[in-house]
């Protein structure tokens, strides 16, 4: 489990074996530290000293972050220190047939994955995402052939493109001008963007507690401060974990228009009680049946064997 604690101006406590949630004195609520895994601070809260300890003697990270879901910083219980893990990602870095094998298996499985998600909607008579799913397999099919990451990524972008034509007009009860990062510039991207930071955040924690480098990437490479071998896993689930979220929180009726606010500098975001609906229905997504968050653990554990043994990685 992981607690989120959203509340401006709280106090967070240790009492016996759990944490205390307060607020101006209010006691707000109770979490016994059995089964938790992180303790998340969405904004201005404080943990006391007492709780810290509590929290890293049994292995619970603390991260700090944004409303936006940016981690401003973590408090993490010790990672592996396998240096010879780290030495072996590096050797696969540097080989450049490896990281070119890499990034087309990942954009081949990201696009496959998007496909099926376009087949299993059922659209409008008029909307003719056959032509697009059938562009899409056609792109597919010339991976191969790319010998460059610039070819490979270029093939990802054109799927994108008319992926993103089906996902708009899967929506029913929100509009969506297509994508755009920052700022948001409607409210189905400003919950594509919160929810792509959250799945982020998942696979570069998983992926530290196995002692890879979350920082070091094949198909996204090497950039001053972004997770890219992160960026790299989370590819495989963004049709299947956060844009079909999306699309069930939208078209269901869990968040409307009412449940966002304009923000000059980010675009879109969402207002406190939105904020809250939507984590509500985030671990109820990550921990449900489908089970997202343990199979992201099991693709970080069959990566990390993939790299100890210098071969392909393929059980995904």
């Amino acid at each position: 489990m992981i607690l989120y604690v959203q509340e401006q101006g709280a106090v967070i406590q240790k009492r016996q074996e759990g944490l205390e949630v307060r607020k101006q004195g209010e006691l707000l609520y109770r979490v016994p530290l059995v089964g938790l895994e992180r303790l998340v601070i969405m904004g201005l809260a404080q943990v006391t000293t007492q709780a810290l300890h509590q929290l890293s003697a049994k292995g619970i990270d603390v991260w700090y972050m944004t409303r936006t879901g940016k981690i401003s910083f973590a408090l993490r219980s010790p990672s592996s220190d396998n240096v010879f893990l780290r030495l072996a990602q590096a050797k696969c870095f540097f080989d450049k047939e490896y990281t070119l094998a890499f990034a087309r298996r990942i954009v081949r499985e990201k696009i496959g994955r998007q496909i099926a998600f376009v087949k299993e909607h059922k659209f409008t008579d008029t909307f003719d995402w056959r032509g697009r799913a059938e562009a899409m397999t056609a792109l597919q099919t010339h991976l191969d052939e790319q010998s460059t990451m610039d070819g490979i990524r270029g093939i990802e972008g054109s799927a994108g493109r008319a992926y993103f034509e089906c996902f708009g007009a899967m929506l029913t009860k929100l509009p969506f001008g297509g994508r755009s990062r920052r700022p948001a510039l409607d409210e189905v991207n400003a919950l594509l963007n919160l929810s792509y930071t959250l799945l982020c955040n998942e696979c570069a924690a998983a992926l530290e507690i196995r002692g890879l480098d979350p920082s070091l990437g094949f198909l996204h490479g090497v950039v001053y401060g972004r997770q890219s071998l992160a960026l790299d896993v989370m590819e495989l689930y963004r049709a299947d974990v956060t844009d079909r979220f999306v699309v069930r929180l939208v078209n269901w009726g869990m968040l409307g228009a009412q449940s966002f606010q304009a923000d000059r500098q980010i675009g879109f975001r969402l207002t406190s009680e939105g904020f809250r609906t939507f984590l509500e229905q985030y671990e109820k997504h990550m921990t449900g049946e489908a089970g997202w968050r343990a199979k992201i653990r099991a693709a970080s554990d069959s990566l990390r064997r993939a790299v100890l043994e210098q071969k392909p990685w393929e059980d995904f």
